[in-house]
Order: C-alpha cells, then structure tokens, then sequence
C-alpha cells in the first residue's frame, strides 16, 4: 500500500512546473543569448520534471501491485478507468520532461515558442492529474478501496475514540448532576 504515498509527489510537482516555465519565459526574453544550460530556473525545471516523472512511473508500478489486492473487493472494469488515466497522466508527463529537457538544445526563437507551449501543456497534465486523482479517489472513498488492505488498525482507532467520547459525555454529565446536587441542598 505504498501507492498512496507515491503519488503525491508527482501530483504535487505538477502545480510548481508552470510558475517555473513563467520565471523562465520571464528570464529567456531578458537574456535570450545565454545558453539555457547555464541558466538556474532551467536547472530547477529539469531537475522538477525528471523528479516528478520518476514519481509518475514509481506511483504506477505500485498502483500495479496494490491492483492485485483490490481487485479482490472492487471490479476490475472501475479500477482501470483510474488505470488508464494514469496511464494518459504518465505520458503526458513525460512529453513535458522531455520538451523541458530539449530546451538547453534549441535555438532562440524555437526556444520562445517552445516555453509558450510548455506553458500551455503544463496546465493540461495538470487536468489530466486531478482526472487522475479524481478516479482514485472515488476508488477509496466511493468504492471502499482501502478496506482491501484491512481495516483493524482504523476500528481500533475508531474504537478508543468512541470510549473516550463516552468517557467525557459520563463525567460531564456527573459534574452537571453534582452541581444541581448542590443547587437542590442550597435550597433546603
């Protein structure tokens, strides 16, 4: 059940990439002759995009392996509608990491006009990421899919609180009783 902690980095990453393209579309028309390579906010892009794909391919490799468990309580047709999704996610993923990558390698004006369209589908993989997690969600909150890993750590849990509300509603309820014990002796 590794998945769940996997993809929030990928998911998380994809909201940084289009303020980092903005900074550097910002910096490119100010200094349009400096190799790209040399430039820090191309660095951080290629180091988020590398990251965030590496994150992208991790988070369905165990989505893979948690499919098998859950296969056991949901249907296989629902859980590969969020399969395919990620699937679309990941390669638009990369797609984006290797425009951003190609950057360093592209002259002037092609350049420009390649940051205007990272830009633009930076903000469709995030789209397709929140589609993603959208189906995901469903998959744990509508469909229950997380009770496939077992739940006794979650009734335990749900169990202690309950005795603990119970605990304060018994002694309020006594304070309560032994201050209208008083009121009633106050008036004799």
């Amino acid at each position: 059940m590794i998945h769940p902690m996997i993809i929030h980095l990928p998911l998380g990453l994809m909201f940084i990439v289009p303020v980092i393209l903005y900074l550097l579309w910002v910096k490119n028309k100010e200094n349009a002759n400096e190799p790209l390579i040399k430039n820090g906010i191309w660095q951080i892009l290629a180091s988020v995009v590398t990251i965030m794909l590496i994150g992208s391919i991790a988070a369905m490799i165990s989505g893979e392996a948690d499919e098998e468990i859950v296969e056991k309580l949901i249907s296989e047709s629902i859980i590969e509608g969020h399969e395919d999704m990620a699937k679309i996610f990941t390669i638009s993923v990369f797609i984006l990491t290797a425009l951003s990558l190609s950057l360093a390698f592209l002259k002037d004006n092609l350049r420009k006009l390649t940051i205007k369209i990272l830009l633009l589908f930076s903000v469709i993989v995030i789209a397709l990421g929140g589609l993603t997690g959208k189906k995901g969600g469903e998959l744990v909150y509508q469909h229950k899919a997380a009770n496939a890993f077992g739940n006794a750590g979650n009734l335990q849990i749900e169990t202690n609180t309950q005795n603990t509300n119970k605990e304060e509603i018994k002694s309020k309820e006594n304070k309560k009783k032994d201050h209208d014990d008083d009121d009633d002796e106050d008036d004799d």
